[in-house]
């Protein structure tokens, strides 16, 4: 993807990464990689990135291109976060692992060398996503404000075993976790072998007082209701929410194939969105 010919060759150059690190709550170490575009427009900001994975497989390669083209087009310093993995971790320490690292990164942004805050702004896939919607209902009421969330695919709620997690309101119009939804990117699987951590975003007390954000779906997704339900509370609690569907195309697919045209365009709206965020704050 990185070759000479490739469309992505030009993300290798122009910016330079560094490797980082904050520590957890239990002491471990979790890795970050800082990437920062040689054009750096926005010196003060920060995008946290939160790969996907199911919790269970991803690390600081996983998501690289993403990263790099966020950093680059936007002029911002992306820092990329590995959180630790199940099964020799609990998916709750996937939580506590990036929670950490945004208090580390909101620290540094509120109270840098020079005095001048900054903003934070969040953008996370599938259960990158998750992760960072569970910090983003967490930070409310905190110190630390979130500029804005991009949430692409997100795992919101456990749908497995008959739906018994899925809040009440919600039980009929969650319908995407099911065979006829499931592709060779992402099939289904009744008994969803995934992780699950507590807290999940959909369970959540309250939607209100959410940073502005925005949300990526794809149809063709066993986790589809997962953010279409999501939409919708977010909504009903009065917060600033851009839904971009994307009609017939698997969970995260510009992740594997981000050389189909769809994939850019994909990509482009999110960095159109932050661009705005970023540049009318």
């Amino acid at each position: 993807l990185t070759s000479p010919t490739s469309l992505y060759h030009s993300l290798l150059s122009d910016i330079q990464t560094h490797p980082d690190s904050t520590q957890s709550p239990d002491g471990a170490t979790i890795h970050l990689r800082i990437y920062i575009p040689t054009t750096l427009t926005h010196p003060q900001d920060f995008i946290i990135y939160y790969h996907g994975g199911g919790l269970c497989v991803g690390d600081l390669d996983s998501e690289d291109l993403q990263c790099r083209r966020l950093a680059k087009d936007l002029g911002i310093k992306v820092v990329s976060v590995e959180y630790r993995l199940f099964p020799d971790h609990s998916p709750d320490t996937a939580v506590a692992d990036a929670w950490a690292a945004f208090l580390a990164i909101a620290k540094l942004w509120k109270y840098n060398a020079d005095q001048q805050p900054g903003r934070v702004y969040i953008v996370g896939s599938s259960s990158g996503a998750q992760l960072a919607a569970q910090t983003a209902h967490r930070a409310r009421g905190t110190p630390y404000l979130i500029s804005g969330l991009v949430l692409r695919c997100p795992v919101t709620v456990d749908a497995s075993r008959g739906g018994v997690s899925i809040p009440q309101r919600y039980e009929d119009k969650h319908t995407s976790f099911s065979p006829s939804f499931g592709t060779n990117l992402l099939s289904f699987d009744p008994e969803n072998q995934l992780p699950i951590a507590l807290d999940m975003p959909l369970n959540s007390d309250s939607f209100a007082g959410m940073p502005p954000m925005f949300l990526q779906l794809c149809t063709n997704d066993i986790y589809y209701s997962d953010g279409a339900c999501y939409a919708d509370a977010l909504t009903g609690a009065g917060n600033d929410l851009v839904t971009d569907v994307l009609e017939g195309w698997p969970h995260t697919f510009w992740l594997k194939a981000p050389e189909l045209e769809e994939a850019g365009l994909a990509d482009g709206r999110v960095i159109a969105w932050l661009k705005q965020r970023i540049g009318t704050e």
